[in-house]
């Protein structure tokens, strides 16, 4: 992969949607040779646009946009709400690790959500830990919802002791949303944004500790461990669906 084709692909991956005048000026702050708009165009057109492809980038509308934007018929509503937000530009080393489409700064809101996993679910199991959080980050790149999280939960065999440890783990799961890059952002975090521009993009939870509802039967509220069935889809594995994707990328949602 050329430097020019890795520019396309890891900005396409940071912000879900890039025009070619945004990588024209990304491209050029970073490197000694200069490129211009016609350049980026060539991508437009075979063979580089199977190039790209392979890659998971489609050209729609002029614009360069994840599949995954265009299979969920997303591509309008997240070019709204990216319209007139800074972009979140990191330095050249940084921004290449993004044309690895699963990619992801592991910070440290991440790190203490795993070991706080590990700790409590996994039996001290760091990989399995880390595997798991992966998910949960990739719900949070898809905006924090309180349910789809308590669901992913319940997919992994995952019960907790009693609410106040719900609600710790919530907590942990809002931080960590809070502080996750994200395309309707451009890049930017929504804590890093609200600094930035002091506008509401944080999704925090209520000011109110969040409740979860414990099953009727309260004696089934014992810690189990969160361990993989067989019968359990791993999250790079084929998706079940038949589309040929993996299943994080896919049905996981």
């Amino acid at each position: 992969m050329d430097q020019l084709t890795k520019y396309v692909v890891a900005l396409t991956n940071l912000y879900g949607i890039v025009d070619k005048d945004k990588i024209v000026e990304i491209y050029n702050s970073q490197n000694e040779e200069q490129i211009s708009t016609e350049d980026v165009e060539k991508f437009t057109i075979k063979p580089l646009k199977d190039v790209i492809a392979f890659e998971y980038v489609c050209v729609h509308k002029g614009y360069f946009v994840h599949e995954m934007i265009l299979y969920f018929d997303e591509f309008d509503m997240l070019l709204r709400e990216k319209a007139g937000k800074p972009y979140y530009v990191p330095n050249k080393e940084k921004l290449l690790k993004y044309t690895d489409e699963f990619y992801f700064e592991k910070n440290e809101q991440f790190e203490t959500l795993v070991h706080y996993m590990k700790d409590e679910f996994f039996d001290g199991d760091l990989k399995e830990a880390e595997e798991y959080c992966a998910e949960i980050q990739l719900i949070c790149q898809d905006g924090f919802d309180p349910k789809t999280i308590i669901s992913d939960f319940e997919r992994m065999d995952i019960v907790f002791e009693n609410p106040e440890q719900a609600n710790e783990v919530m907590l942990l799961v809002r931080d960590l949303a809070n502080n996750t890059r994200i395309c309707e952002n451009n890049g930017y975090t929504p804590m890093e944004l609200f600094e930035k521009s002091e506008k509401p993009n944080l999704r925090p939870l209520p000011d109110e500790p969040y409740l979860y509802e414990l099953p009727d039967d309260t004696a089934s509220m014992v810690k189990k461990t969160a361990k993989k069935s067989q019968s359990k889809v791993g999250r790079n594995d084929p998706c079940p669906c038949g589309s040929g994707k993996k299943y994080k990328k896919c049905c996981l949602n």
